[in-house]
This record gives structure tokens, sequence and C-alpha cells, in this order.
């Protein structure tokens, strides 16, 4: 199967695609190597590698679409790539350290995981709700 992306690459490209298992959440990954061939290699940290590893695009990307979310830092590829590569062998972990937390602080970015504050409040609002709907009788 190619490797060769949809979309054009670039190293230290912040990329992402939908988690097959569910199907709302992206996965985030950073572009390490790109070369004349078309293999690309990612950088990223996810639960089925159980920390930050590099992999072929086409096993970062488990069949969905990979989508560019471009170069989204201030530093230096060269310094991105060193940071990310720092972290090979970190463990992934969903509230401290998840693939929105890794590529953050590769690009010297604070990092955080909006995907999992929204589903805290989402989370939050439904309890809400139930309770509401409980006490409202």
């Amino acid at each position: 199967m190619s490797q060769t992306p949809q979309v054009a690459l670039s190293v230290g490209d912040v990329v992402r695609v939908r988690v097959p298992w569910c199907r709302v959440y992206w996965h985030f990954g950073i572009v390490v190597e790109c070369d004349v061939y078309g293999h690309v290699r990612i950088i990223h940290c996810s639960h089925r590698r159980r920390g930050v590893a590099i992999e072929s695009l086409h096993d970062f990307a488990q069949g969905g679409t990979v989508e560019n979310c471009g170069f989204l830092g201030e530093l230096s590829v060269r310094e991105i790539i060193r940071r990310a590569k720092s972290m090979i062998g970190k463990k992934w972990h969903l509230t401290d350290f998840n693939c929105e937390h890794f590529w953050m602080a590769a690009h010297g970015m604070e990092p955080e995981s909006h995907q999992l504050q929204m589903t805290v409040l989402a989370g939050a609002i439904g309890a809400f709700g139930v309770l509401l709907r409980k006490y409202a009788k």
C-alpha cells in the first residue's frame, strides 16, 4: 500500500486523522520525515503504541484520511523535531499526556487537550441535565 499522502506534507507539520474507534475524535501527530519517494513518517503519542513513537504515515492513519493542520508553532523545524524525538518512549496518558499534549509541547506551546476539555464539559452538561430532570419532577 502506498504511503503517498493525499495532501502536501512538510517536516514539522501537524497532521490529524479521525480516531478509528470513535469518529468524533482526532488523533494528532507531527511529520518527522518526508523523502523524494513519497515515504512519510509521523511521530505521535498514541494509546495504541502506549506512548510516543515514530511510524509510517500508513500506520499512523489506520485507514483514515490524513489532514494537514500546517505548521502551528513558532519554533524552527529543527527544534520541533528535536523536542518531539526527545519524547520518544514517554508513556501515553489520557488526561496528562495524549496526542494533543504531545504536539503542542513539541511545537513549544502550552500542552493542553481541547478534545478532552470538550468531553469533560459535555459530560458535565449531560450530568446536570440528568439531575435537572430527576429533581424537576
